[in-house]
């Protein structure tokens, strides 16, 4: 059984494609043989269906991530990419990061990635973060030739991501 909610004893447990068609007659106005109450129920029956599907996205998401950090062969520790030191701190920083890789579609994880420091790090994270939800970003107390090497690096994500999407939207084209 999909939920515990009381409306889930109302209407007997439905597929994901009969749940699509409800949805989208409700949202076509085709439901008006049912009374108000009934279609309230459908809507709340929907909603729960929706966070049950959210739910098992969320842990196939966990569990993609956890396999390709698993099968993750970075080498030697090197010293950051973008400052050049603190080699013994290190993060293996993935170009396009697993979790944007997921929800891209792939199936393999893309390994591309570079040695940075934590601050780096974070810096590389606020910058994806900023680029993806179209928000601007100032790099203000960075070294100049660090915020360039940011930049180098980030034009790599943005290449992959850019690939990635196309790629992804061409096979849902095809489908």
């Amino acid at each position: 059984m999909i939920d515990s909610h009381p409306a889930a004893n109302i209407f007997p447990p439905m597929t994901e494609p009969e749940y699509a068609a409800l949805k989208a007659d409700i949202q076509a106005g085709s439901l008006s043989h049912l009374s108000t109450s009934q279609r309230a129920m459908v809507v709340v029956r929907i909603e729960l269906y929706n966070k049950h599907i959210a739910k098992e996205r969320a842990a196939d998401k966990e569990a993609w991530i956890y396999r390709a950090r698993l099968d993750f062969q970075p080498g030697q520790r090197l010293s950051c990419a973008v400052c050049d030191k603190y080699q013994g701190v290190c993060h293996a920083h993935h170009v396009l990061p697993l979790s944007l890789q997921y929800d891209l579609g792939l199936t393999s994880p893309i390994q591309e990635f570079h040695w940075v420091c934590p601050t780096h790090h974070a810096a590389f994270h606020l910058v994806i973060t900023s680029l993806l939800n179209n928000v601007g970003l100032s790099l203000k107390g960075f070294p100049p030739e660090e915020i360039d090497r940011i930049h180098e690096i980030t034009v790599d994500f943005t290449k992959l991501y850019i690939d990635r999407k196309y790629a992804c939207s061409e096979v849902e084209n095809v489908a």
